[in-house]
């Protein structure tokens, strides 16, 4: 599936922080996150399975109380996370 920037909308800049890394636990690391939300029709999407093979679609309540839900994922849905946000 591939969209132009444009049709999706800005959900600003986010940053997540992991103790490791992707080769082990000798420095950590720092993604920087410009999110964009677009609407799609799920049968028309592609997901890579490299990485991640279990994907689940959850309500945000859902979401929220699940314990299996990354806090880095969480936070996208909680307002006092969104506060802090540039670009929202």
């Amino acid at each position: 599936l591939r969209l132009p920037i444009t049709a999706g909308q800005f959900y600003g800049v986010w940053q997540h922080f992991y103790d490791d890394n992707f080769s082990g636990t000798d420095f950590t690391t720092h993604y920087v996150v410009l999110g964009f939300r677009f609407r799609v029709a799920e049968e028309d999407l592609l997901l890579p399975d490299e990485q991640h093979d279990d994907y689940r679609w959850l309500t945000p309540e859902a979401l929220l109380a699940s314990d299996n839900v990354h806090a880095n994922s969480r936070a996208y849905f909680l307002a006092e996370k969104r506060a802090g946000v540039p670009g929202l």
